[in-house]
């Protein structure tokens, strides 16, 4: 009910007492009355493409209380300003055709800063300009691998020989991954069956078997000298370790299952020393089955993806002395994944938008669910199909391009490298 109607219901109901209703509207008297003034709707706008194909597409945006325009103002770092206006589509939504690269022909993926303005106001929102992965046929070798990392644009493997264990180092030079060196693991140490390992471009980690218990232990990468993190993990069994960055230094998480401590544990490593690890304070209730290490968010801070042995996911956000619980985030990868098991995970910016997305294996398939802006997660995408045994998985750059790549191992399988193609 306005302003004016509740006006006259006033006027009628005050002269019904006397004398009956006179048919009066006191606003035709007062016209400039507070009460009479017609205040317009809030024009509020939201942005709903909150990524597009760096080679173009529609930007749409929603808007609130029938504006006579929609403009985006768009201000990619250090190039020019650009402003485009927006067109009121059929279903009420204001769309314009944006191509990125034409506009700025040197611009590259990433957040592309905007405003959308109306007569009345404005939003700021941020539009993630991403490169879709493209793969080609795999390259692969034989291999028995265990476990991989991708980092600098080497493969780690650790490799199961027919009498001893070996870490092997492998490049690509096309057509093919090559091993450029390897070292025997008994000329190092013995690798238990048991043992875990993890690695960064500044750190290799390695949970070990110590009677009982486990020794956490860091190693700066290309020395064997380790500094122990944790000199006694009471873990009656392993479940996971993750280790890895976004910003400086590096994140670490291990999981496992028994003892008195807590079945996930966190640590901020410094880069490449021996310095004191700080330990984090993180609360996920369950065991942990798998791990990975990323930056989810627009902070500076490392991130941690965790998948519960229920399948239950936790996306935990970075910051200062803790990890903090997204339930957002946590609720949208929840709805995506479904009740299919993941048996493989990794967490990396797959499609160069700046934020990480989650990649993993599951139904015989390699899946891809990108990160959005708003903590949500897309739908998972099929990038290749896989063996049901593939329970090794890593993302980095591992041939000559910028696109990220994808190497997976697991028990029976070969090394494969599946190279990201798209430019």
């Amino acid at each position: 009910m306005n302003a004016r109607t509740q006006l006259s219901m006033a006027v009628c109901a005050a002269l019904l007492v006397e004398s009956g209703c006179l048919v009066e509207n006191l606003c035709d008297k007062e016209p400039t009355r507070a009460e009479c003034v017609l205040v317009p709707g809030a024009e509020r706008v939201t942005l709903l493409s909150l990524r597009l194909p760096l080679k173009g597409g529609e930007l749409r945006v929603k808007a609130e209380g029938d504006p006579a325009s929609v403009e985006a103002v768009l201000s990619p770092k250090g190039l020019p300003e650009q402003r485009l206006p927006l067109v009121r589509g059929a279903d009420g939504e204001w769309i314009v055709k944006l191509k990125p690269q034409e506009l700025w022909p040197q611009l590259g993926p990433g957040p592309l800063p905007l405003t959308l303005r109306t007569p009345q106001g404005s939003q700021d929102a941020t539009l993630r300009l991403f490169v879709p992965p493209q793969f080609g046929p795999d390259v692969s070798r034989s291999a028995r691998v265990l476990w991989l990392s991708v980092v600098n644009r080497h493969v780690i493997t650790l490799e199961q020989g027919a009498t001893e264990r070996t870490f092997g180092d492998w490049t690509y030079q096309a057509p093919l991954l090559n091993r450029t060196g390897s070292v025997p693991a008994s000329m190092a140490f013995t690798v238990p069956a048991t043992a875990l390992f993890a690695m960064t471009d500044s750190a290799f980690v390695r949970l070990m078997p110590s009677g009982s218990s486990w020794q956490l232990q860091q190693s700066p990468v290309g020395e064997l000298r380790y500094t122990d993190i944790e000199p006694s993990v009471d873990y009656v069994s392993l479940l996971g370790l993750a280790v890895g960055k976004h910003g400086a230094g590096n994140l670490l998480a291990m999981a496992g299952e028994g003892g008195a401590g807590k079945g996930l544990r966190v640590f901020r490593l410094p880069d490449g020393g021996t310095a004191a690890a700080q330990k984090l304070a993180v609360d996920v209730t369950g065991p942990v089955a798998q791990l990975a290490v990323g930056g989810l968010d627009d902070n500076a801070e490392a991130d941690l993806l965790t998948i519960g042995k229920d399948g239950t996911p936790s996306v935990l956000i970075g910051a200062g002395s803790g990890l903090a619980l997204d339930a957002v985030a946590s609720q949208s990868l929840a709805q995506q994944l479904g009740s299919e098991p993941v048996r493989a995970l990794a967490v990396a910016d797959l499609d160069r938008d700046g934020l990480a997305d989650v990649v993993l294996s599951r139904k015989s398939q390699l899946q891809w669910l990108a990160t959005q802006s708003d903590h949500s997660f897309t739908a998972p995408s099929v990038l290749v199909d896989l063996p049901d045994t593939a329970s090794t998985l890593d993302v980095g750059l591992i041939d000559g391009n910028d696109s990220p790549d994808i190497a997976i191992g697991g028990p029976g399988l070969y090394l494969t490298a599946y190279l990201n193609q798209a430019p």
